[in-house]
């Protein structure tokens, strides 16, 4: 039972600001202030903009109505709650982006196995399928590939997934891992070339952000902020979640055609590397909310 240790945590520390975010932090901290410290600055932090399920829902809304301000991770996922909400609140975009020590290592060398990687929940909104799909097509290519997915989930959803596999004959080039720890990030990514992420939806992706700082090239549906930072055929390929065969087609022939021009994916490569140097990281963004509302409370 976390309710009571963490609400007499909270009564004894007497913080000034506090932010919530998952449905039990939200539970936890409206409590807080309903009966202990009516005084504190209450923000909730979205972090997309559809719901999991019926608490988190519920839970949700309760925030947005009772929370002084609003960050959000995206500017994408901001626009879609200011589009829900009535009531304009003071709002923040928190950006999912941490520096990292880069290791680079993926080069596109002839000959080579081209490596695809994927990392995050194993859930039915990362529609898993529709990759499956793909590598089906670009498979008929008869070029040596690996898809390596890093990540935990459903057990029986992953279930159902290893039987797609089986179906369309990927078991040799698809493959589950456990999750990896945020410090093994670069180490990880820079073994891949690509990226690919075929989510219905997404909030700002931290994991397509983390690929592009590594060098990698997103191939990804454009969906929440990736639309904003990931530019067809110019930093990354996109499609749409709902890809017919057709489009999967055309992505095949796109994806074939960079991987023959490696001058072409180096450029790009380079490119993302570089994308985010000059965007406001986490900590910055972070530490740039908690100093205005301490400004404001002061007043």
């Amino acid at each position: 039972n976390i309710f009571f240790p963490n609400l007499n945590y909270l009564r004894k520390e007497k913080p000034k600001i506090l932010i919530a975010s998952l449905w039990k932090s939200v539970f936890i901290s409206i409590i807080y202030r309903k009966l202990v410290n009516r005084k504190v600055v209450l923000v909730g932090f979205v972090h997309s903009e559809i719901y999991f399920h019926l608490l988190d829902k519920i839970f949700s809304k309760i925030l947005l109505k009772c929370a002084d301000a609003i960050a959000c991770d995206s500017l994408n996922t901001l626009k879609t709650i200011q589009k829900k909400n009535i009531l304009q609140k003071k709002h923040f975009v928190i950006p999912f982006i941490f520096p990292q020590k880069i290791e680079v290592k993926n080069r596109l060398t002839v000959n080579e196995k081209i490596k695809f990687l994927y990392t995050g929940r194993i859930a039915e909104i990362k529609n898993l399928e529709l990759v499956f799909d793909f590598f089906e097509i670009f498979k008929q290519n008869n070029i040596p590939f690996l898809f390596n997915i890093y990540g935990v989930g459903e057990i029986k959803y992953i279930g159902t997934l290893k039987k797609i596999i089986v179906k369309k004959q990927l078991q040799d080039c698809v493959f589950f891992n456990d999750r990896f720890e945020p410090e093994a990030t670069s180490s990880i990514y820079s073994q891949y070339h690509f990226y690919i992420q075929f989510s219905k939806n997404e909030g700002m992706a931290m994991s397509v952000v983390d690929a592009m700082m590594n060098g990698l090239i997103p191939i990804c549906t454009s969906v929440g902020e990736i639309q904003n930072y990931v530019q067809h055929n110019k930093n990354g390929l996109l499609t749409n979640s709902n890809s017919a065969e057709m489009e999967l087609n055309l992505l095949n022939k796109e994806l074939v055609t960079l991987i023959n021009n490696s001058a072409l994916y180096e450029q790009m490569s380079e490119f993302n590397k570089q994308y985010f140097d000059d965007k406001k990281d986490y900590v910055s963004s972070f530490n740039a909310m908690i100093n205005n509302l301490l400004r404001e409370e002061q007043l």
